[in-house]
């Protein structure tokens, strides 16, 4: 162990002896001072998250090739119409060169 680190161990069991008696979640100091927080999800917890899944954020396609799998839906939500249908599911990619007669 070098000179620099030797004392390194003393050091935070010591800090951790001193600090830890007045910890504070800091979501409980936000609060405390009106400051509007929350928790920050990873990418697995935010896709089944219930707004997720209630905003149709991630949607279902049956891939003729890959078969079922789950992708971003529309971001943009706007108001539906009552004679509208919200979209719980896309359709699958097409085959490349499907539409390159109707392009040219």
């Amino acid at each position: 162990m070098t000179t620099k680190n030797k004392h390194v161990e003393k050091l935070k069991i010591e800090m951790e002896s001193v600090l830890t008696p007045h910890y504070i979640p800091l979501d409980r100091v936000l609060d405390k001072f009106g400051v509007p927080s929350g928790p920050i999800n990873d990418i697995g917890q935010a896709a089944t998250h219930p707004q997720t899944i209630a905003r149709n954020m991630i949607v279902s396609v049956d891939d003729p090739i890959t078969g079922p799998m789950k992708v971003a839906g529309t971001l943009s939500k706007f108001q539906v119409l009552k004679i509208q249908k919200p979209r719980t599911s896309a359709k699958p990619r097409s085959e490349q060169g499907t539409n390159t007669a109707r392009a040219y």
